[in-house]
């Protein structure tokens, strides 16, 4: 074998290439003289070599996929790091420095969106303080307050930030009302709050329930200099369906395609004829009386259902078919954790595209959830009958999409998006018990185990604040549930991917104190 001086001075690929034609040498002679124990240990340094010449393949040609599983973790192995111990010290620095900003899967949603494009405005509230050293021990205090910790036997406020914004906000214009602004706009103008607040506020790109700490002046301010700080908690964004009012097709190719990551694309395109007697179906959403939700799938997709029919009935003033065949909407919300679910969802739209095939009008087929968004556009080729396809994402904007449909045209959302949370911002949902509720949490998952779907389908982490959590389950409390169940498809996450990071511990903590006592609390992932 090679020393490491020579490694030095010869090429990289012809050590490797020696190396592994060395160790193959190893193992036939051990194999030939029966000594096993030696032959498996250089088949496994064959076999170490080998995977470590991969990864080092995958780093030099950016446009191939890593063939190590521990660098589809995004993970460095032991065998290219090691070959990174033999390069020189500059192309040692340069790899590193390009491994360190590389992320094989991205884990925050906003990167994987246009913010500017999509969110319009947001609905804050803020504590305002001399200076940046009380803004910390706000957020502190807000941390504490809310998880039980404080020195007032354990007293869990329902609302922290109010109660600070009351007790030491300097905004006497907001402290009133729990230091509340309201809707803010990226170019407008306010008394209450200044302009460069807002413009930083939206460059940091927050999402519901982030807790940001801006000074009034970018310029000359330190810890402790004089000048007013925002401790700012955004509630909610209102965010836009990313399509414009024209008619025309539309289709965006900008979204990522990384294989096994959370990437669509949103699509509006023009009405074609259908097989057999030619027609061109005509959608018109004012004339829609009913409507039947077909339900697949876990129990996140049950209370998306219960989210999908309080849109159809409260925006829409829709009601429940008797007869599922009857109904002028029909919603397939779907599940692709098994092959089999997926096959049930083309066998069960069949009848109706042949009675969309036989010029049947005003029969809208709106296809959501897993199988939505893991197949996208291609679901229109298989069954150009389908007027829809919504990702899990998209259920709020249900409504919007249908005034498309109602320009003859056939919508495509999937491309990665906010999520809304508050419920005081969209349609309650119309519960399918009267005494136990599903509550999401958190939805997607950012872990990419190898067996699993879910990530690609469901999408980043996105938590919903404990703020709004509460309001939810006291809302619950007040129609009579007895019970609710928590819900994300990886629901210990919760909090992670907020600012500053939360825990779900956290999270029940502060549930556990605010509910009623005869109410159940379950969690499920």
């Amino acid at each position: 074998l090679p020393t490491f001086q020579q490694a030095k001075e010869e090429n990289l690929s012809d050590l490797l290439q020696v190396m592994m034609k060395s160790s193959l040498t190893l193992y036939l002679v051990c194999s030939l003289m029966g000594i096993n124990v030696i032959g498996s240990f250089s088949w496994c340094a064959l076999a170490f070599v080998g995977r470590g010449r991969n990864c080092q393949v995958s780093q030099i040609n950016r446009s191939e996929p890593p063939t190590c599983l521990s660098r589809r973790r995004g993970i460095r192995c032991s065998a290219s790091a090691a070959v990174d111990g033999i390069a020189s010290e500059t192309s040692s620095a340069t790899i590193s420095t390009d491994q360190a900003s590389r992320i094989w899967f991205p884990t925050r949603i906003q990167d994987s969106i246009d913010y500017s494009a999509i969110v319009e405005r947001i609905y804050v509230r803020h504590i305002v303080t001399e200076t940046k050293d009380m803004a910390e021990w706000v957020l502190q205090q807000y941390a504490v307050i809310a998880s039980g910790s404080d020195s007032r036997d354990n007293f869990i406020d329902p609302d922290p930030f109010a109660t600070l914004a009351k007790q030491i906000s300097a905004c006497e214009a907001t402290k009133g009302e729990g230091g509340r602004i309201g809707w803010v706009e990226r170019e407008s103008k306010y008394e209450i709050i200044p302009k460069q607040v807002i413009t930083h506020l939206f460059e940091r790109q927050p999402k519901a329930g982030d807790i940001l700490i801006i000074p009034s002046s970018t310029v000359g301010l330190s810890t402790t200099s004089a000048g007013q700080w925002h401790t700012i908690q955004v509630m909610e964004l209102w965010t836009n369906l990313g399509f414009s009012d024209s008619k025309q097709e539309i289709t965006d190719e900008t979204a990522p395609r990384v294989v096994g990551s959370f990437a669509g694309k949103n699509s509006l395109l023009g009405r074609r004829k259908l097989k057999g007697h030619g027609v061109v179906p005509e959608v018109d959403v004012g004339g829609l009386t009913s409507y039947s939700i077909q339900t697949a799938g876990c129990q996140m997709n049950v209370a998306d259902s219960e989210r999908l029919a309080g849109v159809l009935q409260n925006e829409l003033n829709l009601k429940p078919a008797d007869n599922n065949r009857n109904a002028d909407l029909v919603l397939f919300n779907t599940c692709s954790i098994r092959d089999h679910a997926e096959q049930k969802l083309y066998d069960a739209i069949g009848p109706y595209a042949q009675q969309k095939r036989k010029g049947r009008k005003n029969l809208a087929l709106v296809v959501t959830g897993c199988v939505a968004q893991q197949e996208g556009q291609s679901l229109l080729r298989r069954f150009p009958e389908i007027d829809v396809v919504l990702g899990p994402q998209y259920v709020p904007f249900l409504k919007n999409v249908l005034e498309k449909v109602a320009h003859g045209q056939q919508v495509v959302a999937t491309s990665p998006m906010l999520l809304l949370q508050h419920e005081d911002f969209m349609s309650k949902p119309v519960r399918g018990h009267d005494v136990r509720a599903w509550v999401n949490v958190i939805h997607g998952c950012n872990e990419h185990c190898s067996y699993c779907v879910v990530p690609a389908t469901r999408g980043m982490e996105q938590s919903r604040s404990m703020e709004a959590v509460l309001k939810e389950c006291l809302d619950l409390a007040a129609a009579g549930y007895k019970e609710v169940t928590l819900l994300g498809q990886n629901i210990d996450a919760w909090g992670r991917d907020f600012v500053p990071k939360r825990t779900f511990a956290q999270l029940l903590e502060f549930l556990d104190a605010n509910i009623p006592t005869n109410m159940r609390i379950r969690y499920v992932t």
